[in-house]
């Protein structure tokens, strides 16, 4: 139940001018930056992503791929590895 005390509150469904006018001035500098750095930047970046990420794929493949030799090389039941060992504490 709505008490009698308390105040409505309006909202808003549409953006105010000041909501507005912040986001004409966010994309007005985003192009400002955007010309003052050279095309070959955004490019050299993008390259430099995708080499980076070939990278990790490389470093994950290898970790798969040795992963899978482990499981081959191993015999089924093998002692291999750590072990449980029942400790007596007096």
């Amino acid at each position: 139940m709505a008490d009698d005390t308390t105040p409505e509150v309006e909202v808003q469904t549409e953006p105010s001018d000041f909501a507005q006018h912040m986001r004409n001035s966010a994309e007005a500098v985003a192009k400002q930056w955007g010309s003052l750095i050279p095309g070959e930047f955004w490019d050299y970046g993008r390259e430099a992503r995708k080499e980076f990420l070939l990278g990790m794929r490389a470093a994950v493949d290898s970790a798969i791929d040795r992963l899978e030799r482990r499981q081959t090389e191993a015999p089924q039941g093998s002692t291999r590895g750590p072990s449980k060992v029942q400790v007596e504490v007096d």
